[in-house]
């Protein structure tokens, strides 16, 4: 086993499987129990690509635009144009709020503070720089409301993501779970 490296605990295996080991890299077996080196086993077995992050960003947008979108179509413009608030204004809140708490929660745990307000200034900058490069144009007031929508999609689509990236490059599993042993 690595030393210093922590190790996952696989219970009765008839067989350890071979792609769960690096090459030059043996499993110890104690009290029927196969321990493998951690970041041996977590590679293997994380099949994070293109079409995982589009879930996750289809997600966040879903979520921004079911709350506030120019089109008018929102739980906001609902809301505000309903004669008087009944128990699907309320329940159709809380869902909404129940979704923000996750998404902001989990972009907050994985980018921190500070990754959020770096990933806000990146996606600022790259607004400004397509404007003057003249791709994007000042022509409707409607527009600043959808780019914000999707800098804020893009910001919980890279949060809920950050964890998977951040392991492809550098090689580090990135956790919260503590189980208290």
């Amino acid at each position: 086993m690595l030393r210093g490296c922590p190790s996952v605990r696989i219970m009765n295996p008839r067989r350890l499987p071979s792609d769960r080991l690096v090459p030059g890299l043996r499993a110890k077996q104690s009290n029927h129990v196969w321990r493998t080196p951690l970041a041996t086993s977590a590679t293997s077995r994380d099949p994070f690509g293109f079409g995982e992050f589009t879930v996750r960003l289809l997600a966040s947008l879903l979520m921004v635009l079911a709350t506030w979108n120019p089109g008018g179509w929102s739980f906001v413009h609902w809301v505000s144009s309903a004669p008087s608030l009944g128990a699907i204004h309320a329940f159709t809140g809380v869902v909404l709020l129940i979704g923000w708490v996750i998404l902001l929660r989990a972009t907050l745990n994985s980018l921190g503070l500070l990754g959020l307000a770096l990933g806000a200034m990146l996606l600022a900058a790259g607004v400004w720089l397509l404007f003057d490069l003249g791709v994007l144009h000042q022509g409707s007031s409607s527009l600043f409301g959808w780019i914000a929508i999707v800098c804020v999609g893009l910001l919980l689509a890279l949060g809920l993501s950050w964890s998977h990236l951040w392991r492809r490059l550098t090689g580090q599993v990135d956790t919260d779970d503590f189980d208290g042993k």
